[in-house]
């Protein structure tokens, strides 16, 4: 547990603690507003789970019906879009691993799951950009953003441009982070974020 703006106590759900680095970076911030790409489970590996707590709101993206439907009930002050964010807006297929409640648009990935004993849905969810997501979402001020996506990180930055708000904190996975890096650098820089 760490103390949450001087004055709240943070348990941390979230898998690698960016919780707690997010709260970190953002101290000094009243009225956090976060989108969490990826969202998954409202507990489990939840980087927003705590934020939620202490109360602040945001927007969820997240394609798997049923954790869609269990944020909406646990957070029903939440805008939660059950799809995917990337280039487009027409409907992406996706592949399901149905007993983890996670995806991904990526066949090899599902391919990688399925031979190790998962079973794979193919699905087809609706598709915006994350220039739409933030036009018509947010009010432009997103103090952070978490991007959890198996393998589309690429489809979702690419869909971001740099005239449509950006977020204070960028919360990206590891390995992720050095491929993207000057994109990432090109739609913050600008905004001077």
């Amino acid at each position: 547990m760490i103390a949450w703006h001087s004055s709240m106590t943070l348990i941390s759900r979230a898998q690698n603690f960016e919780d707690v680095i997010l709260s970190r970076a953002l101290k000094h911030v009243n009225g956090d507003f976060y989108v969490d790409i990826g969202a998954q489970d409202l507990l489990i590996d939840s980087v927003s789970e705590a934020f939620y707590r202490n109360g602040r709101r945001g927007v969820h993206v997240e394609p798997i019906h049923f954790c869609c439907e269990r944020l909406r009930i646990a957070r029903p002050d939440e805008i939660v879009i059950e799809g995917a964010v990337g280039r487009g807006s027409a409907n992406t297929p996706l592949y399901e691993f149905e007993e983890a409640g996670m995806s991904t648009g990526k066949f090899d990935i599902a391919e990688t799951h399925r031979l190790n004993g998962h079973t794979v849905k193919k699905i087809d969810v609706q598709c915006m950009s994350l220039t739409e997501l933030f036009l018509n979402y947010t009010d432009g001020n997103v103090h952070w953003m978490k991007l959890d996506v198996e393998g589309m990180e690429q489809a979702v930055i690419e869909s971001w441009s740099p005239a449509s708000a950006t977020a204070r904190e960028f919360a990206l996975e590891n390995f992720a982070y050095e491929k993207f890096r000057d994109r990432l650098c090109e739609v913050f820089i600008p905004s001077k974020n």
